[in-house]
């Protein structure tokens, strides 16, 4: 996760409730997203898309780790302000389903994103099976 570039993405505190819940307060900044990423690992798989041809993030997504249920929970979902729009979180989100159900072999991934969210309505609407937008996703 790049910290200073993803914080740059969330306008005020209520795109960052949006995207996170109550877990982090305005003002973002790199302490407490160390914080996350250290309580997080091995219990959360975090995205970072990238544009083609370009090593610039534009997007983010996390699964939460159900190792006994051997499911997930899909929240987190950022997409960089200027690549909104594009087709990026849709792209993104197939890149995540299939890692969840293939690489992962989980048997069930939840929505975690809040009801506002475009990437939630592309969810809802099942967009999120036929993307066609240019994102490679690289895990950790």
């Amino acid at each position: 996760m790049d910290a200073p570039v993803l914080m740059t993405w969330i306008d005020g505190p209520e795109e960052l409730l949006t995207w996170a819940g109550p877990a982090f307060s305005w003002p973002l900044d790199e302490n407490q997203l160390a914080a996350y990423a250290g309580e997080s690992m091995g219990q959360r798989r975090i995205w970072t898309a990238v544009g083609c041809g370009s090593d610039e993030a534009v997007g983010y997504a996390s699964l939460r780790l159900d190792g006994v249920h051997r499911s997930g929970r899909l929240g987190r979902v950022l997409v960089a302000p200027g690549a909104r729009g594009h087709g990026v979180g849709t792209a993104m989100l197939e890149k995540v389903l299939a890692s969840a159900f293939g690489t992962l072999e989980l048997h069930r991934v939840e929505r975690g994103c809040s009801p506002t969210t475009p990437v939630r309505s592309a969810c809802m609407s099942g967009s999120v099976s036929c993307a066609t937008a240019c994102c490679a996703t690289s895990s950790t």
